[in-house]
């Protein structure tokens, strides 16, 4: 009895164990083998993936073509109708009948006027008239010059010559004009009393290039030859660039011997520029 009891007792126990590994087995999830890829499948893979890509980068980096538009430009009637407006603002604005511009104060700019020209031309051309006059007879210190000659040259060469009391004589009128010589003469600023206008003084002295020196006895213009021109022993001359002092100096070497007198007056003129200078050996 004992021996049926504990055999049924292990048949049940069994029973039951094996009752309960299928109930585990049921609840248990069902895991599903992937199926396997091949290496032609990966490589088709990841082709469509870098062609995806590089799409995409070209849409990205792809130029921006404008958009072109077709201009449209007003026609001759609307330009001419807009003309006519502007026309008649204008008339409007500028009209009497127009309150707000009649009525208006008028400003003008605060400019101030240009004075008058100082120079008196009539005073200089007596003053010169009377000089021409005057001046043909004595010694003489007479300097050639010209309007053509460069402004500071003509400028110190007549100051030079004014303070000794020579004389600057010019050969003509600027542009054949009296009066734009005069306005010339006086516009260099310094003392112009000396300046006269004589194309015969040229002639006489044979001057041919300026600026020229020339030195002249009081027979100078009283004995003359066939041609009209004062004789070699009345007169002694220098010409170029130079300036009077260096001119006198020249003058005064080069007539010690033959025309003593004249080398005397250079050296004078000399004095009256500055220092003493040393009497020339005669």
């Amino acid at each position: 009895m004992n021996m049926f009891t504990d055999g049924y007792m292990r048949s049940l126990l069994a029973a039951a164990v094996c009752l309960m590994l299928s109930l585990a087995r049921a609840q248990l999830p069902q895991v599903q083998v992937a199926p396997k890829v091949t290496q032609s499948e990966v490589s088709g893979a990841l082709e469509q993936v870098e062609e995806a890509v590089q799409a995409q980068r070209r849409s990205v980096f792809a130029p921006i073509t404008p958009k072109t538009t077709t201009p449209t430009y007003p026609t001759s009637s609307q330009i001419q109708t807009e003309t006519d407006a502007i026309e008649i603002q204008r008339k409007g604005l500028f009209s009497d009948d127009n309150a707000a511009t009649h009525h208006a104060p008028r400003i003008f700019p605060n400019v101030t006027a240009a004075q008058p020209n100082q120079i008196d031309i009539e005073a200089l051309a007596r003053r010169y008239q009377n000089k021409a006059q005057s001046s043909g007879s004595g010694d003489d210190l007479m300097v050639f010059a010209s309007f053509s000659m460069p402004t500071p040259s003509l400028r110190t060469l007549v100051a030079s010559v004014s303070s000794v009391g020579g004389r600057v004589v010019l050969r003509g009128f600027k542009n054949d004009s009296y009066r734009q010589t005069l306005q010339a003469i006086a516009s260099l600023g310094v003392p112009t009393a000396s300046v006269s206008v004589n194309p015969k003084a040229f002639d006489q002295y044979q001057i041919m290039a300026v600026p020229a020196f020339v030195l002249a006895k009081r027979s100078a213009t009283e004995t003359l030859d066939t041609d009209g021109c004062s004789l070699p022993e009345n007169f002694v001359a220098i010409s170029g660039d130079v300036s009077l002092a260096y001119a006198l100096r020249e003058m005064a070497s080069r007539s010690a011997v033959i025309t003593p007198d004249l080398s005397a007056l250079a050296t004078r003129y000399l004095r009256q520029m500055g220092p003493v200078v040393p009497e020339v050996s005669q």
